[in-house]
């Protein structure tokens, strides 16, 4: 089968990337067990997160974009909370 592809060169802006080797990859992962997290069984409510991640989004100037990572930064700052307490 004949791949189309071959005949088109990369883009002259783009470095090539090397991919990590299974085994560094891995290594990286690899964390010592006394120094995971511990479980917990806690989840905020969905209308605590959503109003927190509300004032994140207030806080930063009220710019658009950034809905996910207000809302992921909202549930670590309540889990943290919890925890903490």
């Amino acid at each position: 089968m004949h791949n189309r592809l071959q005949h088109y060169p990369p883009p002259p802006n783009i470095k090539p990337t090397r991919r990590p080797t299974p085994v560094a990859a891995v290594e990286a992962a690899m964390v010592p067990a006394k120094a995971k997290p511990p479980l917990i069984n806690f989840r905020p409510a969905h209308l605590d997160v959503a109003i927190r991640a509300y004032y994140i989004f207030i806080h930063e100037g009220a710019r658009h974009g950034s809905d996910i990572r207000h809302w992921l930064e909202a549930e670590l700052q309540l889990i943290t909370e919890h925890q903490a307490a």
